[in-house]
């Protein structure tokens, strides 16, 4: 019972979120992600959209929101988010800071760039079982890392030939999902 008034007084605060297609509600967005949803202008206007709002007489606005990247944690719990809203030919840039609520070693990684095929990413949140050291060489599709969560081995491996450059993360060490494991420079 709880829960569900929690839900509803989050979606009473928070009401352009109930207009999210419901996979990028429940499930959020991975950067390069596009959302597309249509919001009344008033809540347009209420939720920050203003701009767009004041470029178009429809009493329905339509927007595209792209998450375009997430940055890693920079000042002890805060990382910013940037997004590409778009509505029509008008397109807007803005950035997010989000206080994050990881607490411990988690809360101080550093996220992977998508867009940087030399970060190597966790593939999901769990407990770094094996990494390779600084200055191995891998061949492409050898294993660089092993992460374990609920019993489940998952293997990272090389996207091409390569030298681990450096790690951020040590064996033992709980990872999130998509942090930087290691650095890697062509071989």
């Amino acid at each position: 019972e709880k829960v569900f008034s929690d839900y509803c007084q989050f979606l009473g605060d928070n009401s352009a979120v109930t207009y999210l297609p419901s996979s990028t509600f429940w499930y959020g967005m991975v950067p390069g992600q596009q959302a597309s949803f249509s919001l009344p202008r008033n809540i347009a206007i209420e939720n920050g959209f203003e701009t767009l709002a004041e470029q178009s007489d429809a009493d329905v606005i339509d927007i595209s929101l792209t998450l375009d990247r997430i940055e890693g944690i920079k000042h002890k719990d805060q990382r910013n988010i940037h997004f590409i809203v778009a509505s029509g030919d008008n397109k807007h840039h803005f950035q997010l800071a989000l206080t994050d609520e990881v607490q411990g070693a988690a809360a101080n990684m550093v996220m992977a760039d998508p867009k940087d095929p030399t970060q190597i990413a966790a593939p999901l949140g769990g407990q770094v079982e094996q990494i390779q050291p600084a200055g191995t060489s891998v061949a492409e599709g050898d294993t660089l890392a092993i992460i374990v969560a609920m019993k489940m081995e998952v293997t990272v491996k090389a996207p091409f030939d390569c030298q681990v450059e450096a790690l951020e993360v040590d064996v033992g060490a709980t990872a999130q999902e998509g942090c930087l494991l290691c650095r890697v420079k062509k071989a």
